[in-house]
């Protein structure tokens, strides 16, 4: 008989891919105290739903690289539109993003799936746009389409950190997978040698704290 314990609601860390936990911990030199850890809670409970209707590492099996960024990139559009969260989830629409984030990054860890990226032979410089989130995170997943295998961790540690600030939580009424907002830590500085100077700027910067947080039904 195994023994009793009563998770209903808490994220299944353990399905999110160790990949995107390292990728992000790099962002904080490594120190797994100072790391964010809203977004790789909120990813866990994508896959938890993802799960349900599928199996639980049925991603695992890897397909084309381009259809996982597909679908990162229409959440980006839905946020775009001022659409915040999965009608089917109830989860931010960059939960899900990172979900997709992180596959990615599984993939090309483990060598899974067709990369069935075009690479271009020329890539012009990206313009940057300060300590604006949502553009250096689309422009980021731009890059890595293009063919800069750097810019999905750049895009990763970026999201991270945004998603500290937004602690969205989920639509009432929606989803089962509720999770508690706390008051938030000022998280220090990103190290700059993780990411091109396109992104520094706009994670380096110290994030204030933010008030007060309640719980989210």
């Amino acid at each position: 008989m195994a023994m009793l314990r009563y998770n209903a609601g808490k994220p299944p860390l353990t399905l999110v891919p160790t990949a995107l936990i390292m990728t992000v911990a790099a962002g904080w030199e490594g120190d797994f105290f100072r790391t964010p850890t809203l977004m790789i809670e909120d990813v866990a409970r994508v896959l938890d739903f993802g799960q349900k209707k599928y199996s639980a590492h049925n991603w695992r099996k890897g397909g084309s690289w381009c259809a996982v960024l597909d679908c990162a990139m229409r959440h980006m559009n839905k946020i775009a539109r001022g659409e915040t969260h999965d009608d089917e989830s109830g989860l931010h629409h960059y939960a899900h993003v990172g979900c997709n984030i992180a596959f990615l990054l599984e993939f090309i860890e483990q060598k899974v799936g067709d990369n069935d990226r075009h690479r271009l032979a020329i890539r012009k410089p990206r313009p940057g746009f300060g300590d604006e989130p949502f553009n250096n995170l689309y422009s980021e997943l731009l890059a890595w389409k293009d063919g800069d295998d750097f810019a999905l961790d750049s895009a990763a540690i970026i999201l991270a950190r945004h998603y500290e600030e937004l602690n969205p939580g989920i639509v009432p009424g929606t989803s089962p997978h509720a999770h508690v907002q706390f008051p938030l830590p000022v998280l220090s500085m990103v190290s700059e040698h993780v990411l091109r100077k396109s992104t520094v700027e706009a994670i380096t910067k110290s994030m204030p704290i933010i008030g007060d947080r309640n719980t989210t039904l």
